[in-house]
């Protein structure tokens, strides 16, 4: 059986990414912050803030204890989000924003790691990165917009983008981690003169559909992918103009 466990099941992505899982007949298990997903199709879900967990032994405790110790398949893939406009102005706002970003992400990896270690199972986790973490932002995009692009985005998702790479090796042969990159995703709201200049800056159609994102994920997580410590850029061109 294959046993899929989404953070951020009710998000724009999760929702596309439980939808593909379900389709491909994964026992699912939702987590979100809602009382009730707006897909009804887990299997197990959890209510739970993630932003209140301190450390991995949290994560073990409360999500770990649902694989058997059968030779389940287990995917864990990381859709959570945050809010990229918040203040940062402040030592105590860049550090809020920083646990909100990749804190969770890191004891994500610790307690993957170790239940892979002690178990002899496999688990493929997937994180979800961004094209920020490898390039400086179009600031034409946003200009006289009243809208804006902080550093400290990219430099989070940079961090994730090496943390794919350190948990692939720390953890061989067990653990699988990759992550996808995309670019500006559809269904936000966005200014049209935003999404105007965005469209001119990528060599195809502008903004990323969550269902290619959500397919690439499925790629990533199929019986037969050999994907392993990558990070792959979906972005419709954006980050080579």
């Amino acid at each position: 059986m294959i046993k899929t466990l989404i953070l951020g099941c009710n998000g724009l992505l999760g929702k596309e990414v439980s939808r593909n899982c379900m389709k491909r007949e994964d026992y699912l298990i939702g987590i979100d912050i809602v009382e009730k997903p707006e897909l009804n199709i887990f299997d197990n879900y959890i209510k739970y803030d993630l932003l209140k967990i301190n450390d991995f032994h949290q994560i073990k405790n409360l999500f770990f204890n649902l694989f058997d110790k059968e030779s389940d398949i287990i995917n864990i893939i990381d859709c959570t989000l945050i809010n990229k406009n918040k203040s940062t102005e402040t030592i105590q706002e860049i550090q809020n924003f920083w646990h909100g970003m990749i804190s969770l992400q890191v004891l994500l990896a610790k307690a993957a790691g170790s239940f892979c270690i002690k178990n002899k199972k496999n688990i493929n986790l997937v994180f979800t990165s961004s094209v920020k973490a490898f390039r400086a932002p179009k600031f034409s995009h946003y200009e006289d917009l009243g809208m804006e692009t902080q550093v400290e985005y990219g430099m989070a998702k940079a961090a994730l983008n090496l943390l794919v790479k350190d948990t692939t090796v720390r953890y061989k042969p067990f653990l699988r981690c990759n992550a996808v990159a995309p670019g500006g995703i559809k269904g936000e709201k966005h200014n049209p003169i935003f999404l105007e200049r965005y469209e001119e800056s990528c060599t195809q159609k502008g903004l990323v559909n969550p269902s290619s994102v959500a397919n690439m994920i499925e790629l990533i997580t199929s019986e037969s992918s050999e994907f392993s410590g990558q990070v792959i850029v979906i972005d419709n061109g954006w980050s080579l103009l």
